[in-house]
């Protein structure tokens, strides 16, 4: 069983199930007005117990659905929303989601998008406290504990703000339980909900950038599977009552995958948007990250380390209308491979759809030169040569020339 706790579809599905929290028996519920936004310029996470959470993460966006701006909180639950990467002060207001102990929701605990209180950042505002009724509390009769340490695989240093999932590996009911690493990179998880099954899946997955990952950490499962392998998870034993310690991870920066894509097919180049771009496991032909490019046809997202195939899809009307690989190859097999490094950003991974037409060129007719008549004038090569002494010394001097000469007249005698 290869499950893929993918943060982006789990945002997306609790959003669409709020959104369907407003269709009630007929029809759908009347638009409802966004509230005023909060000013504030940090903001503390609590857990249910009122204690601060360390390594919670925190999404800033325009929008529900907006480009996501991320960070985790540091010591006394806070962070600056001033610092964090690509939020202006002057832009938003920003909508706020959080993950912690296993929560992921609207900071005020709103289920409706529409209804969530926007966030406006300034500098020196008075902080928010936002509480998440989740927390992680001792195992119990009818739940386990899990324990470990996450570090960075290139130098060994704990990794804070990272969020550890266990789920059920299908041997019990649905079960799950997660949590996120603290300053030392240590994390907890109360696993239960069900069923207690004998064993659980525990994945690792980063929740914000850093500068010793610039790019983020690769995603992973409990004793060092990537999830972009494709290959099956080491279960975990656990035991109702009692904690499992030592299940670390040693994760990898991931690295990140940009370029442009472009289309010629009404006769000049312009950017496409929209388009989908897709990486591949070549061996596993498994996807292992994907996007969309922007208005101006670019894209960029992490990727984990490794050779990857590159998909582009031109979408029109919500349907894929043309597809090719990079480098323009036309087939999967065909396809080159692209390296991605650790930490490194690979650029121009380009693709362009359609031709460009040659602009036609009108041929040049040779014209041969006519030369002018000599008349019935004889022709012929005349070398004279000059010797001239100066000063005791003799100066050579050589010519050739073609020159006209008349023959001479004969006398009459």
């Amino acid at each position: 069983m290869n499950r893929r706790p993918l943060r982006a579809v789990v945002r997306a599905m609790s959003i669409a199930g709020a959104v369907a929290l407003a269709v009630v028996g007929v029809g759908v519920a009347p638009a409802v007005a966004a509230p005023p936004p909060v000013t504030a310029g940090s903001v503390q996470v609590l857990d249910g117990n009122g204690d601060p959470i360390v390594g919670a993460g925190i999404s800033l966006s325009v929008g529900a659905f907006g480009v996501e701006h991320r960070a985790v909180t540091l010591a006394d639950g806070r962070v600056d929303l001033t610092t964090i990467p690509g939020v202006d002060p002057a832009g938003g207001p920003y909508v706020m989601w959080i993950w912690a102990n296993g929560y992921a929701g609207y900071w005020d605990g709103a289920t409706d998008p529409d209804a969530t209180v926007p966030v406006q950042v300034q500098a020196g505002a008075d902080p928010l406290v936002a509480t998440v009724a989740a927390t992680n509390p001792p195992p119990s009769s009818t739940t386990a504990g899990i324990s470990g340490t996450v570090t960075d695989a290139l130098t060994g240093e704990p990794i804070v703000g990272i969020q550890v999932t266990a789920t059920d590996d299908g041997t019990g009911g649905d079960n799950s339980g997660a949590g996120q690493t603290v300053l030392d990179g240590t994390y907890y998880v109360n696993f239960g909900g069900g069923s207690l099954p004998s064993t659980a899946e525990v994945a690792f997955t980063s929740l914000a950038t850093s500068e010793a990952a610039p790019f983020g950490y690769e995603e992973q499962f409990y004793n060092g599977i990537n999830a972009s392998a494709s290959e099956a998870e080491t279960p975990v034993d656990v035991t109702a009552g009692a904690t499992v310690s030592g299940i670390n991870g040693q994760l990898l920066p991931n690295g990140q995958l940009t370029g442009t894509v472009t289309d010629a097919s009404a006769g000049g180049i312009v950017p496409l948007g929209d388009a989908q771009v897709s990486v591949w496991n070549r061996a596993k032909q498994v996807m292992i990250a994907s996007g969309s490019t922007n208005p101006d046809g670019s894209y960029a997202f992490a990727v984990p380390q490794g050779s990857w195939v590159v998909q582009f899809d031109k979408i029109v009307d919500g349907n894929v209308v043309s597809t090719q690989y990079y480098d323009g190859a036309t087939t999967f097999e065909a396809a080159a491979d692209v390296e991605v490094v650790a930490k490194l950003s690979t650029d121009g991974t380009d693709a362009q759809f359609g031709t460009v037409p040659l602009t036609p060129v009108t041929p040049v007719t040779p014209v041969t030169p006519t030369l002018p008549a000599t008349g019935p004038e004889d022709t012929a090569p005349l070398l004279w040569v000059a010797l001239a002494t100066i000063l005791g010394g003799t100066v050579l001097v050589a010519a050739t020339a073609f020159i006209r000469r008349r023959r001479p007249a004969r006398s009459g005698s």
